[in-house]
């Protein structure tokens, strides 16, 4: 074994300095954006314009609670525009490229927590906000992507709740937004290239695993496989899923409890109490 020391800036110590390198495999030359000053910032979340011809990055400074939006030119690698900045007291940190409209190249997408919850936005290609897309108590988990004609956004949220992840359309021209995962459980979700169809893989504490196919248009689901149960032949103990209000009377603290499979209702037990902090 070799000891190889590897550069980690601790606080108050310098970071590296990062580029961004477009190159060209045809004339095998390299253009590195001139993304300025100060060189010690995050160049994150790094996505092309629908014609290929803009890059947009998400430039965070080194302290991460302001967070700039900027396009660049890819020939020259000149700064285009500064888009918006988004800042917070405490920290920021952009998970998510832009994403732009199927239909619409001038309009894209923005994930933000800005309101305390991760939604998205919607903005113009000079920056301005049109709009935010979906609202609640609640987190967008992740982006799925558009139908066939770009006139719904497919996402997963914890909007039905916390402990679950559920399959959402959104109209984009309405706002309407419709729950398409009809069973309980944690669902993943990938969208076919035409936009037409979705897989759902989803599991559950009574369930051990499915996958259905629902179609965009009709929202139709079908089951096409199911797991066999681990446990058909266990005799298992009560586990209950539920919730407790948190100090401020409002937060609800979620909890698993598992019971003796012989328990009795008339004797005390002891108990195990496991916090995942």
């Amino acid at each position: 074994a070799k000891l190889k020391n590897i550069k980690y800036p601790m606080a108050g110590m310098k970071s590296h300095h990062v580029t961004v390198g477009l190159y060209n495999p045809a004339t095998q030359n390299t253009v590195y954006l001139k993304t300025g000053t100060p060189k010690e910032k995050y160049l994150t979340n790094i996505a092309w314009s629908p014609d290929e011809k803009i890059i947009h990055i998400a430039e965070v400074n080194r302290g991460q609670d302001t967070c700039m939006l900027k396009s660049y030119d890819a020939v020259t690698g000149n700064l285009q525009h500064t888009l918006f900045t988004e800042t917070h007291p405490k920290y920021i940190e952009p998970q998510t490229p832009v994403l732009f409209l199927k239909n619409d190249p001038s309009k894209f997408i923005w994930e933000s927590r800005r309101d305390g919850y991760n939604h998205l936005y919607l903005y113009d290609i000079t920056g301005k906000e049109l709009g935010q897309l979906t609202k609640g108590d609640w987190d967008i988990l992740s982006v799925i992507g558009f139908d066939e004609k770009g006139e719904n956004l497919y996402y997963l949220s914890a909007e039905a709740s916390p402990i679950e992840k559920h399959i959402y359309m959104l109209n984009m021209k309405s706002g309407k937004k419709t729950q398409l995962s009809k069973e309980a459980g944690v669902h993943s979700a990938m969208l076919s290239a035409s936009g037409k169809y979705i897989s759902d893989r989803y599991t559950s504490q009574h369930n051990a695993g499915r996958v259905a196919i629902t179609e965009t248009k009709g929202n139709k689901s079908y089951i096409f496989y199911t797991a066999k149960d681990p446990y058909k032949n266990v005799t298992l103990p009560e586990i209950t899923l539920g919730s407790i209000k948190a100090n401020d009377g409002k937060a609800d603290l979620y909890y698993r409890m598992v019971k003796p499979s012989d328990i009795d209702a008339t004797k005390k037990y002891p108990v195990i109490v496991y916090v995942y902090g």
